[in-house]
């Protein structure tokens, strides 16, 4: 990553951004789809990741103030966390985003790991009611324009 002298970069470095982590050595570089995490697309790995050390998985810099799973914590940083409230949906709840975004990339709006309907029936098993929910919705409409996959002011 540092050159000892003569290095083009700040701090000796070899590159800069993503291409540094790239031309390392140590990590190839993943498929970028049609919706980029904005830090991922600017090249800015470390506001994420510490490339010299840290105690969590996967070198994820992540505040100590708050409390909950790594995921949520490292999301939070950046984005507004959500109350915990009666209603809220239970992944937003126990804190586990990557249940339903991808981090760095996707080919679906929001950073879905999939499609919306197709993604919130993979965990609303009783796949027969949600069909029979659904049928009484126009067209194609997506599950969040009648209900927050966040924070839902009911149940």
């Amino acid at each position: 990553c540092h050159k000892n002298h003569n290095a083009p970069y700040k701090k000796l470095l070899i590159n800069e951004g993503k291409d540094l982590c790239y031309l390392s050595a140590c990590h190839t570089k993943f498929e970028q789809k049609e919706f980029i995490h904005k830090p991922v697309d600017d090249g800015k790995c470390t506001s994420c990741h510490d490339p010299h050390s840290s105690l969590n998985k996967k070198l994820l810099i992540i505040k100590e103030d708050v409390i909950i799973n790594t995921i949520y914590r490292l999301c939070y940083q950046c984005h507004k966390p959500f109350e915990n409230k009666p209603g809220i949906h239970k992944p937003v709840a126990e804190g586990k985003c990557d249940l339903c975004h991808n981090i760095h990339s996707s080919d679906n709006e929001s950073l879905l790991l999939n499609a919306e309907r197709q993604l919130c029936e993979s965990c609303h098993l009783d796949k027969s009611k949600v069909k029979e929910h659904a049928r009484g919705i126009e067209g194609n409409k997506h599950c969040t324009e009648c209900h927050d996959a966040h924070y839902p002011r009911q149940k």
